[in-house]
């Protein structure tokens, strides 16, 4: 008779106790949940830059007047574990008869669990000098 009732006691309630380790229908999906778990997202920087630049341009980008980072002419860069929210890029370094287009600066609005992609369009109008042949 024992037996019969711990049968009877593990038929009904195992269901219930592996039913409940898995997801529900409104329950989000595995991005979606991670958005919700981590308030954290990136910001990706491109800079490109065309045209006769005057001199070798240091260029560099700060995050929030704070993080800065050097970065060259065409390699994208990734400032990751951004808090979610509003936050402001800055181009540092660009030369003298050079334009950014859209402006040096950008405010961005970072998601969590989400990549961000800005890109600085640097336009150099710099005419060469005539005495120089290539």
């Amino acid at each position: 008779m024992k037996r019969l009732t711990y049968l009877a006691a593990l038929v009904f309630l195992a269901p219930l106790a592996f039913g409940a380790c898995r997801q529900s229908p409104t329950e989000p999906d595995g991005e979606q949940q991670i958005a919700r778990i981590s308030p954290m997202g990136a910001i990706r920087v491109l800079v490109s830059v065309s045209g006769s630049t005057p001199g070798a341009m240091e260029l560099s980008v700060a995050l929030d007047g704070a993080a800065t980072r050097s970065v060259e002419p065409g390699r994208e860069y990734i400032f990751s574990q951004v808090a979610a929210g509003q936050h402001y890029l800055w181009l540092q370094g660009v030369e003298k008869g050079c334009t950014v287009g859209g402006g040096a600066s950008r405010q961005v609005a970072v998601l969590a669990g989400q990549t961000e992609r800005v890109h600085f369009a640097v336009e150099c109008g710099g005419k060469e000098d005539p005495e120089r042949r290539p």
